[in-house]
Protein backbone atom coordinates (compact mmCIF):
# COMPACT_ATOMS: atom_id res chain seq x y z
CA UNK A 1 0.00 0.00 0.00
CA UNK A 2 1.35 3.47 -0.90
CA UNK A 3 1.84 6.32 1.55
CA UNK A 4 -1.44 8.02 0.63
CA UNK A 5 -3.33 4.78 1.19
CA UNK A 6 -1.80 4.38 4.64
CA UNK A 7 -2.76 7.93 5.58
CA UNK A 8 -6.36 7.43 4.40
CA UNK A 9 -6.66 4.17 6.34
CA UNK A 10 -5.33 5.82 9.48
CA UNK A 11 -7.79 8.69 9.06
CA UNK A 12 -10.72 6.29 8.59
CA UNK A 13 -9.66 4.38 11.69
CA UNK A 14 -9.51 7.56 13.76
CA UNK A 15 -12.93 8.66 12.49
CA UNK A 16 -14.44 5.30 13.43
CA UNK A 17 -12.83 5.45 16.85
CA UNK A 18 -14.30 8.92 17.45
CA UNK A 19 -17.85 7.73 16.71
CA UNK A 20 -19.62 7.02 20.01
CA UNK A 21 -20.48 3.41 20.75
CA UNK A 22 -24.11 3.34 21.81
CA UNK A 23 -26.01 0.43 23.36
CA UNK A 24 -29.80 0.30 23.85
CA UNK A 25 -31.92 -2.17 25.77
CA UNK A 26 -35.04 -2.87 23.67
CA UNK A 27 -35.96 -2.45 20.01
CA UNK A 28 -38.23 0.63 20.42
CA UNK A 29 -35.43 2.49 22.24
CA UNK A 30 -32.87 1.36 19.66
CA UNK A 31 -35.16 2.71 16.94
CA UNK A 32 -35.56 6.11 18.58
CA UNK A 33 -31.80 6.41 19.03
CA UNK A 34 -31.20 5.26 15.45
CA UNK A 35 -33.51 8.01 14.20
CA UNK A 36 -31.24 10.57 15.84
CA UNK A 37 -27.91 8.94 14.89
CA UNK A 38 -28.87 8.25 11.27
CA UNK A 39 -25.87 9.01 9.07
CA UNK A 40 -23.42 8.94 11.99
CA UNK A 41 -23.61 5.54 13.68
CA UNK A 42 -25.98 2.66 14.43
CA UNK A 43 -26.79 1.91 18.07
CA UNK A 44 -26.47 -1.68 19.23
CA UNK A 45 -29.56 -3.56 20.38
CA UNK A 46 -29.03 -5.54 23.56
CA UNK A 47 -32.28 -7.54 23.77
CA UNK A 48 -33.21 -9.37 20.60
CA UNK A 49 -35.50 -12.22 19.60
CA UNK A 50 -37.42 -14.05 22.29
CA UNK A 51 -35.25 -13.15 25.28
CA UNK A 52 -37.46 -12.42 28.31
CA UNK A 53 -37.43 -8.67 28.90
CA UNK A 54 -38.37 -8.81 32.58
CA UNK A 55 -36.44 -11.87 33.73
CA UNK A 56 -33.43 -12.39 31.44
CA UNK A 57 -29.81 -13.15 32.28
CA UNK A 58 -26.90 -11.25 30.78
CA UNK A 59 -25.12 -13.14 27.99
CA UNK A 60 -21.36 -12.88 27.30
CA UNK A 61 -22.05 -10.99 24.07
CA UNK A 62 -24.24 -8.49 25.91
CA UNK A 63 -21.60 -8.06 28.60
CA UNK A 64 -18.99 -7.31 25.92
CA UNK A 65 -21.27 -4.73 24.31
CA UNK A 66 -21.84 -2.96 27.62
CA UNK A 67 -18.16 -3.05 28.47
CA UNK A 68 -17.27 -1.28 25.21
CA UNK A 69 -20.13 1.24 25.32
CA UNK A 70 -19.69 5.00 25.58
CA UNK A 71 -23.41 5.66 26.06
CA UNK A 72 -26.28 3.39 27.14
CA UNK A 73 -29.97 4.20 26.81
CA UNK A 74 -32.44 1.97 28.63
CA UNK A 75 -36.00 2.17 29.95
CA UNK A 76 -34.88 1.53 33.51
CA UNK A 77 -35.07 -1.02 36.33
CA UNK A 78 -38.87 -1.17 36.25
CA UNK A 79 -38.67 -3.00 32.92
CA UNK A 80 -35.35 -4.84 33.16
CA UNK A 81 -34.31 -5.08 36.84
CA UNK A 82 -31.72 -7.74 35.96
CA UNK A 83 -29.76 -5.14 33.96
CA UNK A 84 -29.15 -2.80 36.89
CA UNK A 85 -26.09 -4.55 38.30
CA UNK A 86 -24.59 -5.08 34.84
CA UNK A 87 -24.86 -1.38 34.03
CA UNK A 88 -23.12 -0.51 37.29
CA UNK A 89 -20.41 -3.16 37.14
CA UNK A 90 -19.89 -3.93 33.44
CA UNK A 91 -20.74 -0.62 31.75
CA UNK A 92 -18.71 1.34 34.30
CA UNK A 93 -17.05 3.47 31.60
CA UNK A 94 -20.31 4.43 29.89
CA UNK A 95 -22.77 7.24 30.45
CA UNK A 96 -26.06 5.50 31.31
CA UNK A 97 -29.39 7.26 30.76
CA UNK A 98 -32.75 5.90 31.86
CA UNK A 99 -35.67 7.05 29.71
CA UNK A 100 -38.62 5.62 31.64
CA UNK A 101 -40.40 7.19 34.58
CA UNK A 102 -38.93 10.67 34.19
CA UNK A 103 -40.42 13.84 35.62
CA UNK A 104 -42.32 15.71 32.93
CA UNK A 105 -43.22 12.58 30.97
CA UNK A 106 -46.39 10.56 31.37
CA UNK A 107 -45.73 7.98 34.11
CA UNK A 108 -48.54 5.55 34.91
CA UNK A 109 -48.84 3.26 37.91
CA UNK A 110 -49.30 -0.45 37.36
CA UNK A 111 -53.04 -1.00 37.50
CA UNK A 112 -53.06 -4.78 38.07
CA UNK A 113 -51.10 -6.44 40.87
CA UNK A 114 -51.60 -10.17 40.57
CA UNK A 115 -50.66 -12.62 43.26
CA UNK A 116 -48.98 -12.08 46.61
CA UNK A 117 -45.59 -10.64 45.68
CA UNK A 118 -43.37 -7.69 46.48
CA UNK A 119 -43.66 -4.85 43.97
CA UNK A 120 -40.13 -3.63 44.44
CA UNK A 121 -40.44 -0.92 41.79
CA UNK A 122 -43.26 1.02 43.49
CA UNK A 123 -45.87 -0.14 41.01
CA UNK A 124 -44.65 1.90 38.00
CA UNK A 125 -45.79 0.62 34.61
CA UNK A 126 -42.55 0.60 32.56
CA UNK A 127 -44.06 0.38 29.06
CA UNK A 128 -43.95 4.14 28.44
CA UNK A 129 -42.68 3.93 24.85
CA UNK A 130 -46.24 3.13 23.74
CA UNK A 131 -47.20 6.77 24.29
CA UNK A 132 -45.96 8.78 21.27
CA UNK A 133 -45.68 11.92 23.42
CA UNK A 134 -43.21 10.10 25.66
CA UNK A 135 -41.26 8.95 22.63
CA UNK A 136 -40.93 12.53 21.36
CA UNK A 137 -39.75 13.67 24.79
CA UNK A 138 -37.18 10.87 24.82
CA UNK A 139 -35.93 11.95 21.39
CA UNK A 140 -35.09 15.33 22.89
CA UNK A 141 -33.12 13.70 25.71
CA UNK A 142 -31.33 11.35 23.32
CA UNK A 143 -30.31 14.27 21.12
CA UNK A 144 -29.02 16.29 24.07
CA UNK A 145 -26.91 13.39 25.34
CA UNK A 146 -25.47 12.64 21.89
CA UNK A 147 -24.71 16.27 21.16
CA UNK A 148 -22.88 16.58 24.47
CA UNK A 149 -20.88 13.41 23.87
CA UNK A 150 -20.23 14.05 20.17
CA UNK A 151 -20.45 17.82 19.49
CA UNK A 152 -18.90 17.45 16.02
CA UNK A 153 -22.10 15.76 14.84
CA UNK A 154 -24.53 17.85 16.89
CA UNK A 155 -25.97 19.53 13.80
CA UNK A 156 -26.77 16.15 12.22
CA UNK A 157 -28.40 14.97 15.43
CA UNK A 158 -30.55 18.09 15.61
CA UNK A 159 -31.66 17.77 11.98
CA UNK A 160 -32.50 14.10 12.54
CA UNK A 161 -34.42 15.02 15.71
CA UNK A 162 -36.78 17.33 13.85
CA UNK A 163 -37.32 14.73 11.14
CA UNK A 164 -38.04 12.02 13.73
CA UNK A 165 -40.53 14.20 15.61
CA UNK A 166 -42.41 14.93 12.40
CA UNK A 167 -42.51 11.24 11.50
CA UNK A 168 -43.89 10.18 14.89
CA UNK A 169 -46.48 12.98 14.88
CA UNK A 170 -47.60 11.91 11.41
CA UNK A 171 -47.91 8.24 12.37
CA UNK A 172 -49.69 9.13 15.61
CA UNK A 173 -52.39 10.91 13.59
CA UNK A 174 -52.70 7.90 11.27
CA UNK A 175 -53.19 5.53 14.19
CA UNK A 176 -55.81 7.83 15.74
CA UNK A 177 -57.85 7.56 12.53
CA UNK A 178 -57.19 3.82 12.23
CA UNK A 179 -58.58 3.06 15.70
CA UNK A 180 -61.40 5.59 15.81
CA UNK A 181 -63.72 5.74 18.80
CA UNK A 182 -65.48 2.85 20.52
CA UNK A 183 -67.32 2.11 23.76
CA UNK A 184 -65.94 -1.44 23.77
CA UNK A 185 -63.21 -2.55 26.17
CA UNK A 186 -60.15 -4.69 25.64
CA UNK A 187 -58.53 -7.44 27.67
CA UNK A 188 -54.81 -8.08 27.45
CA UNK A 189 -52.64 -11.13 28.00
CA UNK A 190 -49.77 -9.17 29.52
CA UNK A 191 -50.71 -5.79 30.95
CA UNK A 192 -48.35 -3.74 28.79
CA UNK A 193 -50.68 -1.59 26.68
CA UNK A 194 -51.79 0.96 29.27
CA UNK A 195 -49.85 3.86 27.71
CA UNK A 196 -51.22 3.03 24.25
CA UNK A 197 -54.76 2.80 25.65
CA UNK A 198 -54.34 6.17 27.35
CA UNK A 199 -52.99 7.79 24.17
CA UNK A 200 -55.79 6.50 21.95
CA UNK A 201 -58.80 6.56 24.27
CA UNK A 202 -59.21 2.83 24.84
CA UNK A 203 -60.96 1.21 27.81
CA UNK A 204 -59.49 -1.67 29.82
CA UNK A 205 -61.31 -4.79 31.02
CA UNK A 206 -58.47 -6.76 32.64
CA UNK A 207 -55.07 -8.37 32.20
CA UNK A 208 -54.12 -12.05 32.45
CA UNK A 209 -50.72 -11.11 33.86
CA UNK A 210 -49.70 -7.77 35.31
CA UNK A 211 -47.09 -5.31 34.07
CA UNK A 212 -44.41 -7.25 35.94
CA UNK A 213 -45.61 -10.46 34.23
CA UNK A 214 -47.05 -12.05 37.39
CA UNK A 215 -49.91 -14.56 36.88
CA UNK A 216 -53.31 -14.09 38.57
CA UNK A 217 -54.60 -15.98 41.62
CA UNK A 218 -57.60 -18.31 41.44
CA UNK A 219 -59.94 -15.53 42.64
CA UNK A 220 -58.51 -13.18 40.00
CA UNK A 221 -58.98 -15.83 37.32
CA UNK A 222 -62.67 -16.07 38.27
CA UNK A 223 -63.01 -12.29 37.87
CA UNK A 224 -61.24 -12.43 34.51
CA UNK A 225 -63.57 -15.19 33.29
CA UNK A 226 -66.55 -13.03 34.21
CA UNK A 227 -65.05 -10.09 32.29
CA UNK A 228 -64.32 -12.28 29.23
CA UNK A 229 -68.01 -13.19 29.02
CA UNK A 230 -69.26 -9.61 29.01
CA UNK A 231 -70.74 -8.14 25.82
CA UNK A 232 -68.82 -4.88 26.14
CA UNK A 233 -65.42 -6.61 25.90
CA UNK A 234 -64.21 -6.60 22.28
CA UNK A 235 -61.32 -9.04 22.42
CA UNK A 236 -58.28 -10.39 24.22
CA UNK A 237 -54.96 -9.04 22.90
CA UNK A 238 -52.16 -11.56 23.42
CA UNK A 239 -48.42 -11.22 22.87
CA UNK A 240 -45.43 -13.53 22.96
CA UNK A 241 -45.26 -13.38 26.76
CA UNK A 242 -48.88 -14.48 27.21
CA UNK A 243 -49.53 -17.95 28.62
CA UNK A 244 -51.86 -19.65 26.13
CA UNK A 245 -52.88 -22.09 28.87
CA UNK A 246 -54.11 -19.10 30.87
CA UNK A 247 -55.89 -17.78 27.76
CA UNK A 248 -57.78 -21.07 27.45
CA UNK A 249 -58.65 -21.02 31.15
CA UNK A 250 -60.04 -17.48 31.02
CA UNK A 251 -61.88 -17.67 27.68
CA UNK A 252 -63.27 -21.22 27.90
CA UNK A 253 -67.00 -21.21 27.16
CA UNK A 254 -66.95 -17.69 25.71
CA UNK A 255 -66.88 -16.30 22.18
CA UNK A 256 -64.22 -13.74 23.02
CA UNK A 257 -62.07 -12.91 20.01
CA UNK A 258 -58.31 -13.37 20.44
CA UNK A 259 -55.99 -11.01 18.54
CA UNK A 260 -52.18 -11.04 18.49
CA UNK A 261 -50.31 -7.84 19.36
CA UNK A 262 -46.59 -7.03 19.41
CA UNK A 263 -45.99 -4.06 21.76
CA UNK A 264 -42.20 -4.40 21.85
CA UNK A 265 -41.55 -5.00 18.14
CA UNK A 266 -40.29 -8.60 18.31
CA UNK A 267 -41.74 -9.37 14.88
CA UNK A 268 -40.52 -6.14 13.28
CA UNK A 269 -37.20 -5.35 11.62
CA UNK A 270 -34.93 -3.45 14.05
CA UNK A 271 -33.77 -0.01 12.96
CA UNK A 272 -34.85 3.58 12.64
CA UNK A 273 -38.24 2.66 11.08
CA UNK A 274 -39.23 0.23 13.82
CA UNK A 275 -40.83 2.72 16.20
CA UNK A 276 -43.23 4.08 13.58
CA UNK A 277 -43.91 0.54 12.37
CA UNK A 278 -44.61 -0.48 15.96
CA UNK A 279 -47.28 2.18 16.48
CA UNK A 280 -48.96 1.13 13.25
CA UNK A 281 -48.70 -2.57 14.12
CA UNK A 282 -50.29 -2.14 17.56
CA UNK A 283 -52.92 0.15 16.00
CA UNK A 284 -53.79 -2.50 13.44
CA UNK A 285 -54.18 -5.12 16.17
CA UNK A 286 -56.48 -2.86 18.18
CA UNK A 287 -58.49 -1.98 15.06
CA UNK A 288 -58.91 -5.71 14.32
CA UNK A 289 -59.99 -6.19 17.91
CA UNK A 290 -62.71 -3.55 17.58
CA UNK A 291 -64.10 -4.83 14.27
Amino acid sequence: MNRLGLILCAFAGNAAADTPRIVTDIAPVQSLVAMVTNGVTTPELLLEGSQDVHHAALTPAQANALQDADLVFWIGPDLTPWLSDALTNVASNATVRSLGGREGDLVLESRTHHGDHDHSHEGVDPHGWLDPANAISWLNTITEELSSLDPENAEIYQTNLERAKSRITEVDAEVQVMIGASDLKIMVGHDNLQYFENAYGLSFAGGLSDSEDIAPTSDEIRELREAAARDDVACLLVDQETSMAMVETVTEGTDLKIVTVDPIGRTLTPGLDLYADLLVSVGESVAACME
